[in-house]
């Protein structure tokens, strides 16, 4: 199984991601793709055909997660993560510093403004 790269796209564009890969059913058989918008205020998505479909529908960050399902009915899912128009994003952390020292935060913006 390979994990998706993060998607980046403004409201009203529409991405494509393949499928293909990135799951694999340990005896060779087919697989069926469905996927569900963990916010679909922000992003809306549509499996065919083994490619995913993401479409920007307003500013912010979603998850997206994809399942595969072989024809045993076993299941396995994937997150991919979606950001939608030009959003910063940061990881909460906790440092240690001594009074007077300094404590280092990293922001990431998602698209140039």
């Amino acid at each position: 199984m390979g994990a998706f790269a993060d998607v980046d796209l403004d409201p009203g564009e529409r991405v494509e991601v393949s499928l293909l890969g990135r799951f694999r059913d340990p005896e060779g058989g087919p697989l069926t793709y469905t996927a569900e918008s963990l916010n679909p205020e922000v992003a809306s998505v549509v499996v065919s055909n083994g490619r995913l479909w993401v479409e920007g529908r307003s500013a912010g960050l979603a998850t997206v997660l994809v399942r595969a399902r072989d024809v045993g009915g076993l299941t396995a899912h994937l997150p991919l993560r979606v950001r939608v128009g030009r959003v910063l994003t940061y990881a909460a952390a906790t440092a240690l510093a001594p009074e007077g020292g300094a404590a280092r935060l990293v922001l990431e913006l998602s698209r140039p403004s």
